[in-house]
């Protein structure tokens, strides 16, 4: 009896000591995922805060370029389209920021997974929105010539090419817009073309869910 007792009290020291082990190992499993986490949304936050000055710059010199070609039609209505995108960003941007400063990185798992998706979902909204500027991309080639070459493309330009341009923007941008606005939704988040179009602006932030999952895996 008195041997049995022995083995089960080294056995229950035994799995405590085991249990305090993989405790341990949980907690330090986690500390090192939140660095990495940390990490990646750091990188992410540069990115947008570098795009947030840039695109400010942008719009202002815009608007600067819409009240010097003023009351030239073409350029103006180029000018404004491109600084309304450029502000446009600059919002986003902002808004992204916030929520990122605002993850708290000692929260439970849960409550960490959950801000992360609520971010990953507001970029995805945004860029659904930021597509519809491709339809209007010959605001682009106005600007492009007129700043590069000096003259009015739509005035000059060969008349076949711009049918053609107008026939792409209306019968093959528009069509595709409408197709990623469809799938441009969170539920395709963690596919690899989504990742493709997130790249740099946007995969830190599931590369920092797969982390979270991994460390709720590991801890349960």
């Amino acid at each position: 009896m008195n041997e049995e007792k022995q083995f089960h009290e080294l056995w229950s020291r035994h799995e405590q000591q085991l249990r305090k082990q993989v405790r341990i190992n949980s907690d330090l499993l986690r500390k090192i995922n939140m660095d990495k986490i940390e990490k990646k949304m750091r990188s992410l936050v540069r990115i947008k805060a570098i795009a947030l000055s840039f695109y400010l710059l942008v719009g202002f010199l815009l608007i600067g370029y819409v009240v010097a070609r003023w009351p030239e039609p073409v350029f103006v209505i180029s000018g404004a389209i491109l600084a309304v995108l450029a502000f446009t960003i600059v919002y986003t941007s902002a808004k992204e920021l916030k929520l990122m400063l605002t993850i708290d990185y000692s929260a439970t798992i849960s409550q960490l997974q959950k801000q992360l998706l609520i971010l990953r979902s507001t970029v995805i909204k945004y860029l659904r929105k930021l597509i519809w500027i491709f339809p209007l991309y010959m605001a682009f080639v106005v600007l492009f010539f007129d700043l590069i070459f000096g003259i009015n493309i739509i005035q000059y330009g060969n008349k076949i090419w711009l049918l053609v341009q107008f026939c792409i923007s209306i019968f093959i941008m528009i069509p595709l817009v409408v197709w990623m606005h469809k799938k441009l939704i969170p539920e395709n988040a963690d596919k690899k073309w989504m990742r493709w179009i997130l790249k740099g602006n946007g995969t830190q932030i599931t590369e920092a869910l797969e982390l979270v999952r991994c460390t709720h895996r590991s801890s349960d």
